[in-house]
């Protein structure tokens, strides 16, 4: 596994801030990398869409703040912040809006975990 190679594909993840996340990871690049396969094999992402399909925004609001800071510490700011938008939704009881975006936020999702499973998978 080339890790320069793999971190030099993420960067290239519009909105990606590898060095703030490195920073999360005693800026060791062998550690960040298993941090991203983490995250693609925690998939939250489910999580989320069960609790909105669900309608349960207790457990929505528990696991978009999990994403949001997974996304935060791997350096997936774009998402995170999608992730942030609907977690602030939930804590304020707003499922009209959660309703309105969710589906935003799972492409979004999906989109980015396919990326780093592709680039992980070379």
């Amino acid at each position: 596994m080339d890790i320069n190679k793999i971190i030099s594909q993420i960067k290239e993840i519009e909105g990606t801030d590898i060095e703030t996340a490195l920073s999360y990871c005693a800026d060791d690049e062998e550690i960040y990398v298993e941090t991203v396969q983490d995250f693609i094999e925690d998939d939250r992402g489910s999580a989320v869409n069960e609790a909105f399909i669900q309608e349960d925004i207790d457990s929505y609001h528990i696991n978009t703040h999990a994403l949001k800071n997974l996304c935060y510490t791997i350096g997936l700011v774009p998402l995170g912040d999608k992730a942030k938008e609907l977690d602030d939704a939930a804590k304020a009881g707003d499922f009209g809006y959660i309703k309105a975006h969710n589906d935003e936020l799972m492409k979004a999702y999906t989109d980015t975990v396919s990326r780093l499973t592709a680039i992980l998978n070379k």
